[in-house]
């Protein structure tokens, strides 16, 4: 009898150790920290540069990852793409406005070389626009 209330009580605590934590299915989906859609960038102000709403959305994204290389002129910054095509440093971030993008993607450095091909040591962040 012992046996049998030690089986069951290992098999309650480990359904309600494998249960997701916060929202469940139909709360709100919890927030992807390698994505902004398009719904959190309307939710800042039109006159917001694309760098300060990453800023004030998903700051980890545009963080310095340290030097990756020995070479000296290589950024620990993420590199941008805009639909698929080197846009700049991360500082070009501030030449887009925020409500002319439709998402924004980051990219570890191996996802990024994945994609992009080699020499994207601190990722990439990927910035789609509206058509």
């Amino acid at each position: 009898m012992r046996t049998l209330r030690l089986i069951v009580l290992a098999g309650i605590a480990g359904s309600i150790g494998c249960a997701p934590v916060g929202p469940s299915a139909g709360g709100s989906p919890t927030a992807d920290r390698d994505v902004i859609t398009l719904e959190e960038l309307q939710g800042v102000p039109t006159s917001t540069n694309l760098y300060d709403a990453i800023v004030s959305l998903r700051p980890s994204m545009i963080r310095s990852r340290g030097q990756m290389t020995l070479s000296p002129g290589e950024s620990s910054y993420p590199r941008v793409y805009t639909d698929g095509q080197s846009w700049g440093d991360i500082d070009s971030l501030r030449s887009l406005a925020s409500m002319t993008v439709r998402a924004v993607r980051y990219y570890s450095a191996s996802e990024a070389t994945t994609r992009f091909g080699t020499g994207h040591n601190a990722g990439v962040i990927e910035v789609l626009m509206k058509r």
